[in-house]
């Protein structure tokens, strides 16, 4: 009977050494391709530590399988709900540690060591999308004091368009160190304005079209950690990219006391691509396990186009100079992961 118990506990530690799994937790070996860095809590589950953007160790017992909470993919760890930022785990009733039922056949098995299993690793495309305001801050659109006629007015970009909108369509994939490298689509829209184009005893107006383009834009997201709060991830975004903007004209030039059929339309700027950037805030926070919401302000640029050929005879030629345009976005914004 000695001999047997004797047998039966060498064949268990020998068990538990293969496993690399020990009464007081997390043996050190290479099962994840990291140091296994952290500690200990009960169960002899183990609670892993981010180590330099890669897996840390995790623990498996015959009961349950217990994830590393460490991704390669830009997080935060949300105690009362899920793991914000670019991933969307639900977190563990305790806050410290997410426990599956143990894998049969699933997972990636690392360093040679049998029954060790590497945590899941999110998809790291999501589809974006946005959809907002867009609000005319700068820019220098007709210029009067260079216009043929005399006594004509300056007016900015902002004066001769009203806000807009402005929505987006694209893909984003995760990178270490919290980053995220962003691609969208986009079309803008902003209504014209009726100006007064020249102040005199007989005030000369007329109404600019529409301000439209669509283009598109990369980007490079950074999220930021706020330990303030573990259910906003909030970020910074630089993008570069081109729009076309289409021609932008003049309907109804004439001096107030003329009738309206006396007026004229004309074009005043010929469209063409130009140079956009931008540079964006905002805060996202999770819905669902699949879904992230937020909201994104900052300030964007969009290059200068050439004027069109104007008739001589609406004394307006040299005037129209579309220099460059800023504007303002307030959008809201969501993420689906698949």
């Amino acid at each position: 009977m000695r001999i047997l118990i004797c047998g039966v506990a060498a064949v268990a530690l020998s068990g538990c050494s293969w496993l690399g799994y020990t009464t007081d937790g997390y043996s050190n070996g290479n099962a994840y391709g990291g140091s296994h860095s952290g500690q200990h809590v009960s169960g002899g589950h183990y609670n892993p530590q981010v180590q330099s953007g890669q897996y840390s160790a995790g623990a498996y017992d015959s009961g349950a399988y217990q994830y590393p909470i460490a991704q390669t993919y830009p997080q935060d760890f949300d105690p009362n709900g899920p793991l914000v930022g670019n991933t969307m785990y639900s977190a563990g009733h305790d806050g410290t540690s997410h426990s599956y039922p143990a894998p049969q056949h699933s997972g990636t098995r690392h360093g040679g060591h049998k029954g060790h299993y590497a945590g899941p690793r999110e998809n790291p495309w999501t589809v974006n999308g946005s959809i907002g305001a867009d609000f005319t801050t700068g820019g220098g659109f007709f210029r009067g004091q260079d216009a043929a006629g005399a006594g004509y007015n300056n007016v900015s970009m902002d004066e001769a368009f009203k806000p807009g909108i402005r929505a987006e369509l694209g893909a984003a994939r995760s990178l270490r160190g919290n980053r995220m490298l962003t691609g969208q689509a986009f079309w803008a829209k902003s209504e014209g304005e009726r100006v007064t184009l020249r102040n005199s005893a007989t005030p000369v107006r007329g109404t600019f079209t529409d301000h439209e383009s669509y283009g598109a834009e990369l980007g490079l997201r950074q999220y930021v950690t706020m330990p303030a709060s573990t259910s906003y991830k909030p970020y910074v975004e630089g993008r570069l990219g081109a729009a076309y903007i289409d021609d932008i004209g003049i309907e109804d030039q004439r001096a107030v006391t003329a009738p309206e059929r006396l007026g004229r339309n004309f074009n005043f700027i010929e469209g063409g691509w130009v140079p956009t950037g931008a540079a964006l805030i905002g805060v996202e926070r999770p819905v669902t396990r699949n879904v992230m919401l937020g909201l994104e302000t900052g300030i964007r640029y969009s290059g200068g186009l050439d004027g069109a050929a104007i008739p001589n005879s609406t004394a307006l030629p040299g005037a129209n100079q579309y220099d460059e345009r800023w504007s303002v976005p307030v959008s809201l914004r969501g993420r689906y992961r698949f």
